[in-house]
């Protein structure tokens, strides 16, 4: 029998999300499960939120199958199956009718204490040149980043097409570095890639849908897992991972110091992060999101060329991208300082 091109499941599950998640638009709009724009908002009319749950549903789904599919990844599937499910859920009742940061946390924490059960925690970090030992204290630190990665993806998921536009560009070149190596993780991946491109085209600026909670929060998640896999595996180091998602991981972390260092509450909504910043100064969502996926490129570039090098690659890239980030926030500040004093 001649197996099925993976090219056309690719198309049949970006098909897939394609039309789940407009048949989602018109189940918000008559459910009233809207984003209405506030002080804090990127947007100026009312938009369906929570359809993230469509691509969410397709790779649960995918999960399942492989799990009996493809059991020598069992432990990953499990990881992914039952973690995504109880992050997502969790997102979705918030997106519909909010839940306390407290209730949410715990939830983050305990599938990723699922994930590190599953997959055997992180006892050791690849740098290409060695492997660096950390015992039991991997594992917290995989528990805090893992944690971490949920709640930046949601954070990072802000205007339109960015976060969606970053899973996709990610799960590819993350699929890229895989191949030859690893079929089951680059078929999760693409299928990935393809769910998340079927909502993109509902998402691009101008938004028809966001994709809430349960998305941003699932995708977080699922890109941790993998992370996780493919650092104990060896196909993949997290360093590389993180190169990946740099202007993600950059603008989310340095935004929450800045936050911490002014002794704001971690949990409060805001609009302080760069590209936010961005928007309030009068760029479209479209330039701000085209901007931050090209240095997303960028840094991809970089890792696909000198993979073997990875923590060069991610000290290089983080480098770069860091004083970037410090420029671009000090320029911005500038200019809110002018229009006030204007």
């Amino acid at each position: 029998m001649t197996p099925i091109p993976a090219s056309l499941f690719f198309a049949a599950f970006a098909l897939l999300s394609w039309y789940g998640t407009g048949r989602y638009i018109a189940y918000a709009k008559r459910n009233a499960i809207l984003d209405i724009p506030n002080e804090r908002s990127s947007h100026a009319v009312p938009v369906p939120r929570g359809g993230g749950v469509v691509f969410v549903i397709l790779l649960l789904v995918l999960f399942a199958v492989l799990l009996f599919v493809l059991p020598e990844e069992r432990a990953l599937w499990l990881s992914l199956l039952i973690g995504g499910a109880a992050v997502a859920l969790v997102g979705w009742i918030d997106d519909k009718r909010g839940l306390p940061p407290k209730i949410r946390l715990l939830t983050h924490a305990a599938a990723v204490a699922w994930t590190l059960f599953q997959l055997g925690g992180l006892p050791r970090l690849s740098l290409g040149f060695a492997l660096l030992p950390l015992g039991l204290f991997g594992s917290f630190l995989a528990l805090v980043g893992g944690v971490w990665a949920i709640n930046l993806y949601n954070f990072m998921d802000g205007i339109d097409g960015l976060a969606a536009g970053q899973a996709v560009l990610g799960a590819l070149a993350a699929a890229f570095l895989l191949k030859g190596s690893s079929p089951s993780l680059v078929l999760a991946l693409l299928m990935l890639s393809a769910s998340v491109l079927g909502f993109l085209l509902w998402n691009r600026p101008p938004a028809k849908v966001f994709m809430g909670d349960a998305g941003s929060g699932f995708l977080g998640f699922a890109f941790f897992t993998l992370l996780l896999r493919t650092e104990r595996g060896g196909e993949l180091p997290a360093l590389l991972w993180c190169v990946l998602f740099a202007p993600f991981i950059i603008d989310a972390t340095l935004t929450l110091l800045k936050r911490m260092r002014a002794r704001k509450r971690l949990s409060e909504a805001h609009r302080e992060h760069l590209y936010q910043q961005f928007i309030i100064a009068g760029h479209s969502h479209t330039r701000v999101t085209g901007g931050v996926l090209l240095l997303s490129l960028c840094g991809i570039f970089v890792a696909c060329g000198w993979p073997e090098y990875p923590l060069a690659v991610f000290a290089a890239v983080y480098g770069i991208l860091g004083a970037g980030w410090r420029w671009g926030y000090r320029r911005m500040e500038r200019k809110s300082t002018c229009k006030r004093v204007k």
